[in-house]
């Protein structure tokens, strides 16, 4: 065979190893490429999964009070104030006053136990997405009732009222009570009627007449 000849063949039998190895090489390659880009989609899915936290939970149950202790101590602000209330009116007694403590101090007791029983739910669905929506039904109420306060007609402390106050105490408290809720009812209408004014003014004779 003449050199002319043995230099081609010989070429080609060096460069068998590098076309074999370099499917081998892309391969690896790919594999790796494709490692990559599933751990990058597990990292951003962990960025996106919302991470909520206790703290997240408490913000929204106390909204500006933001926390437990600072809804709780508000509470016990707005029972002290409360029962001031009926003593200047009523002229209560150590016992009565005790009486009432007690008993709006039961308001506050239910309330916390109800948010307890949200927090533990909340807390065993709070990574799972699909169901974390259902956390709603059960923290609304418990907004709620920070909106609009613990002690009301049907709260502890307004029930006990009815077996801690006597004789011309009770007069007392209901003709109160009463004037204050004719003031809280037409405080409604009034409002009701300025957003009516937003969109069909009226004069002073009609705004009094539909008032009334």
């Amino acid at each position: 065979m003449s050199n002319r000849c043995v230099m081609p063949a010989l070429l080609m039998i060096l460069a068998v190893p590098v076309v074999i190895a370099m499917p081998a090489s892309t391969l690896a390659q790919d594999v790796a490429e494709e490692e990559e880009e599933e751990l990058l989609d597990v990292a951003v899915a962990a960025v996106q999964q919302p991470q909520w936290t206790d703290a997240q939970f408490d913000q929204w149950v106390f909204q500006h009070h933001r926390t437990a202790s600072a809804a709780r101590k508000n509470m016990l602000t707005q029972l002290s104030l409360h029962a001031q209330d009926v003593d200047r009116v009523c002229s209560l007694t150590d016992a009565q006053k005790k009486k009432l403590q007690l008993a709006g101090r039961g308001d506050i007791k239910r309330f916390f136990d109800r948010y307890e029983k949200v927090k533990r739910k909340f807390q065993l669905i709070k990574n799972d997405q699909q169901k974390f929506n259902q956390i709603w039904q059960d923290i609304t109420p418990l907004q709620a009732t920070m909106q609009t306060g613990l002690f009301h007609d049907d709260s502890f402390l307004h029930k006990s009222l009815r077996n801690t106050l006597i004789g011309e105490q009770v007069t007392k408290y209901d003709t109160v009570a009463q004037l204050r809720r004719a003031f809280r009812h037409r405080a409604k209408i009034e409002l009701a009627v300025t957003l009516i004014e937003q969109g069909m003014p009226l004069t002073d004779a009609q705004r009094q007449e539909l008032i009334e």
